[in-house]
């Protein structure tokens, strides 16, 4: 008889890696997770598309303020485009306004859902069950308990 097959494992599977985008400011092909895609609006002003939704050509940027800030200086929004195109001095600051909302409301929808809990002991608990998926510390949270927390999170 033949060699015994082993069970396939699912899990252990890499996954294809999908579509590549290029940074217009580093010029390194990364995934669209890590960037943010930008398009210019009907009166040629860029627009930040978070949800990478939005009609008409996009051009991306590295997801890091520094990135944005760059784009800017360097004017390669219109170079990208083609086209003479503007951008606000402060839109690095209003993609980072915009992803902290983001990042607000999908915690309060985890809340709604009971899926977030907050209280050292009820986290602690989580953490050492190794259940947490995300560990999010309180700005008035004891820096003893962060570290603790963390040390058990990693």
């Amino acid at each position: 008889m033949g060699a015994e097959q082993q069970p396939k494992d699912h899990y252990a599977e890499v996954e294809p890696q999908g579509a590549l985008r290029r940074c217009i400011v580093t010029r390194a092909e990364r995934p669209p997770e890590e960037l943010i895609r930008f398009v210019a609006g009907p009166d040629d002003v860029i627009i930040p598309d978070l949800a990478r939704r939005l009609p008409g050509r996009g051009v991306w940027v590295t997801a890091e303020l520094a990135a944005v800030e760059s784009a800017l200086k360097a004017n390669a929004f219109s170079k990208s485009l083609k086209r003479g195109v503007m951008a606000s001095p402060d839109l690095a600051l209003t993609v980072e306004a915009l992803i902290l909302k983001r990042a607000l409301q999908a915690l309060s929808l985890a809340n709604k859902a009971g899926l977030a809990s907050s209280g050292f002991d009820m986290v602690d608990g989580l953490v050492s069950n190794g259940r947490a998926v995300v560990l999010l510390h309180g700005a008035d949270a004891a820096v003893g308990g962060q570290n603790k927390l963390d040390r058990k999170f990693k």
